[in-house]
């Protein structure tokens, strides 16, 4: 990677501007440990119209705020290929209790429902089956892990049950998720099933 000091001078000097996209972000969530952030909720690829996008969404289940930048999501098929490294670039913070919703969208446009873009990491559709992992800090400290087996629905999201406060524990168990296909009722411009981005999850069943 090259680092924003080196990027700047290379731009001084006339060097491609696409050297610089991917430049160093400095990882700043080391205060993140096993079970601080929790994955919520997963919007796929959708079937029909929609507006609403792809999205991840993470829970903060600790008992202070957290710093996100450099927070990286890594997706990985079963066998371990395929691996993509999602990383929360822009820098955030997450209340005790809040949601963050990042998405597959760019930084310069992101709609009112997402916090952070990855579209800069990766351009194509959410996995529907394979390994989610929230990773922080240089040590790649392990902080989430959810595993999908081609769950992931492709109207409206993939949700963690609502009447449960979000963990790891609770996130490890395939029971405790569901699909959300709820129709949307606010009269907003959006199309397709929303689910509950950024906000508790409604209840499974």
């Amino acid at each position: 990677m090259i680092r924003r000091e080196a990027c700047w001078l290379m731009l001084s000097l006339g060097a491609a501007l696409g050297a610089c996209a991917h430049d160093e972000v400095p990882l700043l969530c080391q205060a993140a440990r096993t079970g601080d952030l929790v994955i919520s909720e997963l919007r796929g690829k959708q079937s029909d119209t929609d507006t609403w996008g792809e999205w991840v969404e993470f829970y903060n289940a600790s008992s202070r705020e957290l710093s996100l930048r450099g927070l990286d999501l890594r997706m990985a098929k079963f066998d371990g290929s395929s691996e993509h490294h999602l990383v929360v670039r822009s820098p955030h913070t997450l209340a005790p209790g809040g949601y963050f919703v990042f998405g597959r969208f760019d930084e310069a446009s992101l709609p009112d429902h997402v916090d952070a873009g990855f579209l800069i990491d990766f351009d194509s559709d959410l996995y529907k089956e394979g390994i989610y992992d929230l990773l922080c800090g240089t040590a790649e400290q392990l902080v989430d892990r959810v595993v999908l087996n081609g769950n992931l629905p492709s109207q409206g999201t993939l949700s963690l049950d609502g009447r449960l406060t979000p963990s790891a524990a609770a996130n490890d168990d395939s029971q405790n998720w569901c699909p959300d296909a709820t129709s949307t009722s606010d009269g907003g411009s959006q199309l397709g099933l929303p689910g509950t981005p950024g906000r508790e999850n409604r209840p499974c069943g």
